[in-house]
């Protein structure tokens, strides 16, 4: 089993490198940035933003070969700085609308009680199932349980979603971004207070041919088409 320990800022390329191929793999770059020739680079600036801003300001985790890292932040947070906030608006450029309206999507979602956010989790397409993910996560939630501190994420798959059932989270009511795929709240309590709409064993996953929110700037649906799936 792979050890974790905390990262630090000589680890940001390497890691910056691990973010930004998890993200191309996923459901939500793609709908983020539909133009492929552009996704790459907006992608990988936009982690080398998050992981300079997790370095700085919350945990990040990660194991000895460098192909795995888990961010933390502390909630309630201070607001963003401008100075992060600049450098989040020139990561993602003419996408820059579309990232802050789904980041103000997720934080509707986001519990008020005090908690640690895992707001990213991820391991290197190249260097899946070896228990990377499990190492991280459980590093953390040692430390969380060792204080009482519960913990939040997102699932954006039901793969990642029983993932973290197992690992001892439970689901919220999932949430869709505009014609985009499905968010799944999670909530891994540390006492017998939990948010409402969380659930240990949630319910099937809502049909993904509803009638969904527009994405900003898309075309009406076609109602004899698909909704807005990945």
């Amino acid at each position: 089993m792979p050890t974790a320990w905390r990262a630090t800022p000589d680890d940001h390329t390497a890691l910056t490198d691990v973010l930004s191929a998890s993200y191309l793999a996923g459901p939500v770059a793609a709908w983020l940035i539909p133009h492929a020739e552009r996704r790459g680079v907006i992608v990988r600036d936009y982690a080398a933003v998050v992981l300079r801003h997790g370095l700085a300001h919350g945990h990040v985790d990660t194991v000895a070969d460098r192909t795995a890292v888990a961010i933390w932040h502390p909630r309630p947070a201070s607001a963003p700085t401008r100075q992060h906030q600049g450098a989040l608006t020139r990561a993602t450029a003419e996408y820059a609308s579309v990232f802050s309206l789904t980041t103000a999507l997720c934080e509707k979602h986001h519990p008020d009680l005090p908690h640690h956010y895992l707001a990213h989790l991820a391991v290197h397409p190249g260097h899946q199932h070896r228990g990377h993910d499990s190492t991280l996560i459980r590093h953390h939630h040692t430390h969380l349980d060792s204080i009482g501190m519960p913990a939040y994420t997102e699932a954006t798959t039901t793969d990642k979603r029983t993932f973290y059932l197992d690992h001892g989270y439970q689901a919220g009511e999932p949430f869709t971004l505009a014609d985009g795929p499905l968010i799944w709240p999670m909530w891994r309590p540390s006492t017998p207070i939990t948010p409402p709409g969380f659930h240990a064993h949630p319910p099937p996953t809502p049909s993904t041919r509803a009638r969904k929110p527009r994405r900003p700037g898309a075309p009406p649906h076609d109602d004899g088409g698909k909704g807005g799936s990945s």
